[in-house]
């Protein structure tokens, strides 16, 4: 290599390292996985920006902006929100036609799915699967309707409709009494069109059911409290955090019964970290060794 190259291969490895002034306006952290995360900030019109990157899933980025060299231009407020969304918009167009276009050879599913989000309003998303991928139909705001059986076949009729009844074959809701009752009526006016429950929605409430069991629910309770106690308290995560194979712990969720064992084998994989906080781990490995010649633990 001439020394022409090895002073550009100098350059930019000193551009791309932590030498480099721009190193200056970036934060370093982690996100609740404990992966290592950047967050680099600079001013727009006046205002301090802070975008979140992360060190390995966007590197491809960062690479694909050096490639470019100094000089690029970033796009204009009006370039974003007028052409280049257009743009977008085009590209996902073309992307739902080829979806479209294998529906009539391999068929398709059509997926309903009721939430609530932020603001408490009951929507109803509407999606179509097929081996190609899926394609999101629309969402129905039915905060203000009665859900039931009539009100959702008419619903799922009029996507059924719109994909084209000889491509659909399936449907899938939640196994609740009125979406049954919906899938019925459009196996009445279709033959064609089975309904069947949603699997995932099935083993959550096996494990809802399971998660009341009496001895199940205090040691959840027994692992929430535990799980409060290490984030309450930052002097304490900040120390489990250094260990190189710490991973958060999962935390339970409102809705998904599944989150509750995930919960509980999450603090199975970290007991020897948490009993190392109030006794050595070499002692706690060894404790039934221990017991047996009588040797008393030393704690900290």
């Amino acid at each position: 290599m001439s020394s022409g190259q090895n002073s550009t291969a100098n350059s930019t490895q000193a551009t791309r390292g932590k030498s480099d002034i721009a190193w200056a306006h970036v934060i370093e952290g982690r996100d609740a996985n404990g992966k290592k995360t950047y967050s680099c900030g600079f001013q727009f019109e006046g205002d301090d920006v802070y975008v979140n990157v992360d060190d390995e899933d966007d590197e491809p980025m960062f690479d694909a902006a050096i490639a470019i060299g100094p000089g690029y231009k970033v796009p204009t407020y009006h370039q974003l929100r007028v052409p280049l969304l257009g743009d977008s918009k085009k590209e996902l167009q073309l992307y739902i036609d080829t979806l479209k276009s294998s529906w009539a050879a391999c068929g398709c599913t059509i997926m309903g799915d009721g939430w609530t989000d932020a603001r408490q309003r009951n929507l109803i998303n509407f999606l179509v699967y097929s081996p190609m991928g899926i394609a999101f139909v629309k969402s129905i705001d039915a905060s203000d309707a009665v859900k039931d059986a009539t009100l959702l076949s008419k619903l799922f009729l009029e996507v059924i409709e719109w994909v084209g009844v000889s491509n659909v074959v399936h449907m899938v809701t939640d196994n609740v009494a009125n979406y049954k009752a919906a899938g019925g009526l459009v196996n009445a006016t279709y033959k064609s069109i089975n309904w069947s429950p949603c699997a995932a929605h099935c083993l959550n409430l096996i494990l809802s059911e399971i998660s009341k069991m009496n001895h199940v629910h205090e040691l959840a309770n027994k692992v929430s409290t535990v799980t409060r106690y290490i984030y309450n308290r930052s002097w304490l995560l900040a120390r489990l955090r250094k260990k190189k194979s710490w991973t958060e712990i999962v935390r339970p969720g409102a809705t998904r019964f599944a989150t509750t064992f995930l919960a509980l084998h999450s603090i199975h994989e970290h007991m020897h970290d948490l009993q190392a906080l109030v006794t050595r781990s070499l002692q706690v490995q060894d404790l039934p060794k221990r017991r047996k010649e009588r040797m008393p633990l030393i704690s900290f």
